[in-house]
């Protein structure tokens, strides 16, 4: 089982409001697109369009730009048109053609030559000796007994003293000893010597000479005249100053896993159940979101076995996707709700990967929140 910090998904989600008068075609729009009316005309008439919202057919740009994102003001505008000066050119003198011999191209390059071939020579290596000294034992270690006059001692009445002795160790005599010590016995050596190069200039020939046709081109005078370079036009153009009214919203979304009874668990074994907790919860500033879901995801090892949720949300599914019924919050609010699922198989890295995606009531994602479980594979 993977812990993971809860992740924040903060979601602003904000409804194009167009707050200013839009510049409008109505039937002076159809007559200008329709009729052609050249590249230095006008806008032959313009309406002013009701605001906040207008018409779908008032407005010479179209029913709105399919490029607005939510947040954003859009205005049509007018593009006048642009003048410019085009170019043509006239042919003064035709093209022509005559022979021309080339000659050849040389040029030179360094190349690298072998001035001694490798060689590989036999040579007898000496062997190494050296001098060790070593200390050698002489006469070893002995103990001797000798007489020694010694005056009488503590007597009993009746007892004689008679002839004493003296007990001596003499130690061991050593000596030192030199040899001679072979380090390294001769042998046959192999000695390699590379063969050497030197670099040399040499000539060489690039492209050998030929003969080619040459084609003189045409020349041309250049001619100016005034042309419409881009006609009037009209287009749907982002309005950045034009301040939009911000709704937030903004969710959290937590998912843990546990036994199918609710107990902590940290490793799932095949043919168990495993429960994925979940609980969306909504910013205190958050508006109120109608219509949320939250539909789970589950691998191929994974079977989608039940689940349940507060506040009369129903959850349904089968094989590897499940879906709540639709559900609101707004403010600080949260909702529960759990999957049970089997482990039919292990995968291949011990790890399962579980998401669950919290979508508006249009089919927006507002938050995805993922867990992975780990199942051992056992034989």
């Amino acid at each position: 089982m993977v812990r993971r910090p809860s992740t924040l998904v903060s979601i602003f989600v904000a409804f194009l409001c167009l707050a200013g008068s839009l510049l409008a075609g109505c039937s002076g729009s159809r007559s200008l697109r329709s009729g052609g009316a050249g590249c230095g005309a006008a806008p032959a008439a313009s309406c002013e369009c009701p605001c906040p919202a207008p018409a779908a057919d008032c407005s010479p740009c179209g029913p709105r730009p399919v490029q607005a994102k939510s947040g954003e003001a859009w205005c049509c505008v007018w593009v006048p048109p642009v003048q410019g000066v085009a170019q043509e050119s006239v042919c003064v003198k035709p093209e022509s053609s005559r022979c021309v011999y080339v000659p050849p191209t040389y040029g030179s390059r360094i190349k690298l030559v072998c001035e001694a071939p490798s060689r590989m020579e036999e040579r007898k290596r000496p062997g190494i000796y050296a001098v060790q000294h070593r200390d050698v034992l002489v006469k070893p270690a002995r103990e001797c007994v000798r007489p020694i006059c010694c005056p009488p001692g503590d007597l009993a009445p009746g007892e004689q003293q008679c002839g004493c002795l003296i007990k001596e160790e003499k130690p061991a005599v050593w000596g030192e000893e030199c040899c001679r010590v072979c380090l390294e016995p001769e042998r046959l050596c192999v000695e390699y010597t590379p063969a050497s190069y030197k670099c040399v200039e040499e000539r060489y020939q690039i492209s050998p000479g030929f003969t080619q046709k040459v084609c003189e081109p045409a020349q041309y005078e250049t001619r100016t005249r005034d042309v419409c370079t881009q006609p009037g036009r009209w287009e749907w153009r982002k309005n950045d100053k034009c301040v939009v009214p911000v709704q937030l919203e903004a969710l959290q979304l937590e998912m843990v896993d546990s036994n199918a009874d609710g107990s902590a668990a940290g490793i799932f074994r095949v043919g168990a159940q495993v429960r994925y907790d979940v609980k969306v919860t909504s910013d205190t500033a958050s508006g109120a979101m109608e219509g949320l879901t939250v539909t789970f995801q589950l691998p191929a090892e994974l079977e989608f076995v039940s689940g349940s949720a507060a506040n009369g949300v129903t959850i349904t599914g089968a094989g590897q996707s499940a879906a709540s019924s639709a559900f609101s919050l707004a403010g600080e609010a949260s909702l529960k709700l759990f999957i049970v699922a089997k482990v039919k198989s292990a995968p291949a890295k011990e790890l399962l990967q579980v998401s669950a995606t919290v979508r508006s009531g249009s089919g927006v994602e507002l938050a995805t929140e993922s867990e992975s479980s780990t199942v051992p594979n056992l034989p």
